[in-house]
């Protein structure tokens, strides 16, 4: 079992619940949904929310690309690091005013 330390309380043992293999998959496997999304919206002839979620998949494809992970291309973005930038992505789409 993987470990790693709390960040509020160094001295407690967690167990991690994904391993970066896995967390890699799943981002992948979340970029594809977003462009299914995309591709069902704009059969049904809501350009709008068909760009939105093809912008989207686009966003969460580099993020994973760029993701020092095992299926990262060019792995510039530190796993640990990626989870401070994405709350970004709801205020960047506009969904808070």
């Amino acid at each position: 079992m993987f470990l790693s330390k709390s960040k509020n309380n160094p001295d407690a043992v967690l167990p991690k619940v994904i391993t970066p293999t896995m967390h890699g998959i799943i981002d992948y496997c979340h970029a594809a949904f977003f462009f299914t999304v995309g591709l069902l919206c704009a059969r049904s002839q809501n350009k709008a929310a068909a760009r939105a979620a093809y912008a989207t998949s686009g966003f969460i494809l580099v993020q994973s690309l760029l993701t020092d992970y095992r299926f990262g291309a060019n792995p510039s973005s530190r796993l640990k690091r990626t989870a401070r930038w994405m709350p970004c992505l709801p205020q960047a789409r506009g969904c808070y005013r």
